[in-house]
């Protein structure tokens, strides 16, 4: 979150090694602005931790600096904007960006 309020997000990296597969989500989001969502599903599980990703245009990297309390996230990846918050979950209205960048 900014400062003051205006400009909030979230990445969330999901690993499920048992399916094969790590899930991607990340939203950015403020008052009177577009969402932005990055969201895959259908990621490689990667070697080591798993928080680095690097696949179908998402080049993510997370660092553990303190267990529970900080970390570092920066990547792109391929993101939606979205007018209506709504639609991240119907997949419809939205405008295809090139990558968003963290």
């Amino acid at each position: 979150m900014d400062g003051n309020g205006d400009l909030a997000g979230y990445a969330r990296i999901g690993l499920y090694p048992n399916l094969g597969v790590t899930w991607w989500t990340t939203m950015i989001v403020g008052p009177d602005r577009p969402v932005v969502a990055s969201v895959a599903y259908d990621l490689p599980v990667n070697a080591g931790t798993g928080l680095d990703l690097e696949a179908d245009g998402h080049d993510v990297h997370c660092a553990v600096e303190d267990p529970l309390v900080t970390m570092t996230l920066r990547g792109t990846a391929p993101g939606v904007s979205h007018d209506d918050p709504a639609a991240v979950y119907r997949r419809s209205g939205a405008r295809r960006r090139r990558s968003a960048s963290t």
